[in-house]
């Protein structure tokens, strides 16, 4: 199927219009500007629009909610952990950290942006910045908003963002500075890296000693 609508697509690409069939897959869906601009791009789409729809956006849903489950798992275990190792703690933390990744979702953040905000925390990591109970909520608000700049077409200013994290709007310029010279403006993620990160948390929301996995050690 796929290779017959690359054949398609060929030939509509360097063909009349009218050699492409009105009744193809890719003339439903999209239109000719679309096909010159995105190629084989669209072809994931045009197979995903020949699922029932409601299949279709059921399945993204069940998705969705599973990694933003994963995400807020995890850094509820890494809030929880720095607190053990934070001497200069006392008590418990007055919020959750998952709490901070179900309002950036619920104002539009998707899980890919969570997903790479937890990368660029890696790489923070590895760069020498050491994080505790004090400073884990602003550093994970920043990469978010450092995350959501990069890959979204547009985003809000820092003041909506400072709001959102529940930091003030000069906190959350120093630390936006502060985060990309750290990470020395890093913000490319290869497929390879961001498929580990997404195996990594479904691994840790599995296991019974999720101190032992991958993802918790690198921290």
């Amino acid at each position: 199927q796929v290779r017959e609508i690359e054949m398609q697509f060929q030939s509509f690409r360097d063909g009349p219009r009218a050699s492409l069939p009105e009744s193809t897959a890719i003339r439903r869906v999209f239109s000719e500007s679309d096909i010159i601009a995105h190629g084989r791009d669209t072809l994931e789409a045009i197979e995903a629009s020949q699922r029932p729809s409601d299949s279709k956006d059921d399945g993204i849903e069940r998705s969705t909610s599973r990694q933003i489950r994963y995400v807020c798992k995890f850094m509820d275990y890494l809030q929880n952990a720095l607190q053990l190792q934070d001497s200069q703690h006392n008590g418990s933390a007055r919020f959750k950290i998952s709490e901070v990744v179900k309002d950036f979702h619920e104002n539009g953040v998707s899980p890919s942006v969570l997903n790479s905000a937890l990368i660029y925390l890696l790489r923070l990591h590895d760069a020498g910045v050491q994080l505790c109970t004090r400073s884990l909520r602003s550093l994970f608000v920043v990469s978010v908003v450092v995350a959501y700049k990069f890959l979204e077409d547009g985003s809000p200013s820092n003041k909506y963002w400072a709001e959102v994290g529940q930091v003030t709007l000069a906190d959350m310029n120093a630390l936006e500075r502060f985060f990309l010279c750290a990470i020395r403006f890093r913000l490319c993620i290869s497929p390879d890296e961001y498929a580990q990160l997404t195996g990594d948390l479904a691994a840790f929301r599995a296991s019974s000693d999720r101190a032992r996995t991958p993802l918790a050690q690198r921290f």
